[in-house]
């Protein structure tokens, strides 16, 4: 919001909503965060449901913007893209702290990419967490 990029926040709002959808249960809480995200955007909207919830006061007196726990934002794995000689030839699963040795140990131990490797192997360009591209 601060850059101007409403665009962008209304769209990470949208993928939350439709994350909430999926669930059975919504907190209150999550959902009180949630009509505080979305009034700078839709102020009658959130006026709406926070009507619609009961409480009388108008969602800009509450004055607490909802924070984030950083801890909770880390991926547990990532899907790493496997290159060689610049096609895509599979997918693995790693941690995202994996270490180039790391990785290429789950690259022989592939059975769709290892027989691609019979070739020496010329050069290995690893972006940890992204991709991986081996020239032979």
């Amino acid at each position: 919001m601060d850059d101007f990029k409403f665009n962008t926040s209304i769209s990470q709002l949208m993928i939350l909503v439709n994350k909430l959808t999926e669930l059975e249960h919504i907190d209150p809480k999550s959902f009180e965060s949630l009509m505080v995200l979305i009034a700078p955007f839709a102020p009658h909207l959130a006026e709406e449901l926070r009507e619609s919830t009961g409480h009388k006061e108008s969602i800009f007196t509450i004055g607490t913007w909802p924070t984030f726990d950083p801890a909770k934002m880390l991926a547990s794995s990532v899907n790493l893209a496997i290159q060689i000689n610049g096609k895509v030839r599979g997918v693995i699963e790693t941690s995202p702290t994996a270490t180039q040795d790391e990785v290429m140990e789950m690259i022989k131990s592939n059975e769709k990419i290892s027989p691609r490797l019979t070739t020496e192997i010329k050069k290995i360009i690893y972006v940890p967490g992204k991709i991986v591209n081996i020239v032979v």
